[in-house]
C-alpha cells in the first residue's frame, strides 16, 4: 500500500506539472508581450477623472461599484467623509434591530450622504435623532442607479428595511470622462464597468487579463473634445436605462419612497451651473414615471421651496444641502413616513 500511495502521488504531481507548466509559460509571454499595459481595447486608466479615488483615505476601490467607503472612518475631512461605521454606511454605529421601529433604508448619492455637512447634520441622521425609526445612510457620493442597484443587493439582505428611500438621478444624467490614447472616451457606468472587471483581472494575471480583455467591447475612438462638447456628451446612465434601474429598486423593496433632487439653479436662475439646463428634465419624468406606479414620491424642489427659506440658506454649493436643507428633506421623510402606512 506505501508503494501504491508513492506512485499515486507521483502520478498527480506529474499531471499538475503537466497542467501548470503551459500556464506559466503562457504567463510569462503574456507579460513580456504586454510589458505591463493592460490590453487594447482597455482603457488604461479608467478611474482616472474620479476625486472620489484621490481621496484614499475615504475610499476604496471596489471592482463592482468602482468604488466605496472605507469603514470604520473618524476623519476630519470635510466635505468627505467624517465618520462611518464599521459596516461602511455613513455615521457612527452600525444599525441595530429595535423590535417595532420601522428600518429606514436611504440609498442614493451624495445628497442622502451629506456632502459638505457632518455626518450628524445629513438627512437620514436628522430623521433617525427625531425618534420612530431606525436610519441607515447607505448614500454614497458619486453613485449612479447602476452601483445603487449592485448595493442594494448587499444591503438588503443585510439591513432588512421595512422602507426604502431612494434618491438618484443627479450622477446618472452627469457625463464620466475617461483619457484614451491621447483623446477623451465618453462612457456609461455598464460599460466602464466591463474595463473595470477586466483591469482588475490584468493587474492578477496578464494572461487571463488577456483574456478577459477580449471580451470586452472596444471603447469608442478617442476624441479630442472641448470641455463644453464633454459637458453635452452621453450621461452616465442613459434615461430610459436609470428608469429601468429605478423601477427594479422601487419594485424590489416592500414599501419605497423615491426623492427627486434638484440642483440649485432650479430655485435660484442666478446661480451659475456649467451642465446644459435640460439635461435634468428626462431624468425627472423618469422619476415621477415610477413613482406613479405605487410608489410615494417626495419632490425636494416643492419641499424647499415651501421651507421659506432662500437658496442660500438651502445649499452648500449647486447641488448639495446645508444643515438646514437636510432639515427640510428629513421633515419631508418623515410626514410622507407618519401619514402612509406600508403598502
Amino acid at each position: 500500500m506505501p508503494i501504491l500511495t508513492r506512485a499515486w502521488l507521483r502520478r498527480l504531481a506529474t499531471a499538475v506539472v503537466a497542467l501548470l507548466l503551459p500556464l506559466l509559460v503562457l504567463e510569462a509571454a503574456a507579460r513580456i508581450a504586454l510589458d505591463g499595459e493592460p490590453p487594447a481595447p482597455l482603457i488604461t486608466a479608467p478611474l482616472e477623472t474620479s476625486p472620489n479615488l484621490s481621496i484614499t483615505n475615504v475610499f476604496a476601490f471596489d471592482p463592482d461599484l468602482f468604488w466605496r467607503l472605507l469603514p470604520g472612518l473618524d476623519v476630519d475631512a470635510l466635505p468627505w467623509a467624517d465618520r462611518t461605521t464599521p459596516s461602511g454606511y455613513r455615521g457612527v454605529d452600525d444599525p441595530t434591530v429595535s423590535p417595532g421601529v420601522p428600518r429606514i433604508v436611504a440609498l442614493g448619492d451624495s445628497c442622502t450622504y451629506g456632502f459638505g455637512v457632518p455626518h450628524d447634520a445629513a438627512w437620514p441622521a436628522q430623521l433617525q435623532a427625531g425618534g420612530g425609526f431606525d436610519v441607515v445612510n447607505a448614500g454614497v457620493p458619486g453613485y449612479s442607479t447602476y452601483q445603487g442597484g449592485l448595493r442594494w443587493a448587499e444591503i438588503a439582505a443585510r439591513t432588512a428595511p421595512d422602507v426604502l428611500v431612494v434618491e438618484f438621478g443627479i450622477n446618472d444624467a452627469n457625463v464620466w470622462p475617461a483619457n484614451h490614447n491621447g483623446g477623451i472616451v465618453l462612457l456609461t457606468d455598464a460599460e466602464r464597468a466591463r474595463h473595470v472587471r477586466a483591469i482588475r483581472m490584468f493587474q492578477r494575471s496578464a494572461f487571463l487579463g488577456w483574456l478577459f480583455a477580449q471580451r470586452v467591447q472596444a471603447p469608442p475612438r478617442a476624441m479630442v473634445l472641448s470641455d463644453q462638447e464633454i459637458r453635452r456628451g452621453a450621461p452616465r446612465v442613459p434615461v430610459h436605462e436609470f428608469e429601468t434601474r429605478l423601477r427594479a429598486l422601487a419594485d424590489a423593496a416592500q414599501r419605497t419612497v423615491l426623492l427627486r433632487w434638484p440642483k440649485r439653479r432650479e430655485l435660484d436662475p442666478r446661480w451659475s451651473d456649467p451642465t446644459p439646463a435640460g439635461r435634468d428634465i428626462g431624468y425627472a419624468e423618469a422619476i415621477r414615471r415610477v413613482a406613479g406606479e405605487g410608489h410615494t414620491l417626495i419632490d425636494v424642489a416643492d419641499e424647499f421651496r415651501a421651507s421659506g427659506l432662500a437658496p442660500g440658506e438651502l445649499f452648500v454649493d449647486g447641488v448639495h444641502a446645508s444643515r438646514a436643507g437636510n432639515a427640510v428633506v428629513a421633515a419631508a421623510v418623515r410626514r410622507v413616513l407618519e401619514e402612509h402606512s406600508p403598502r
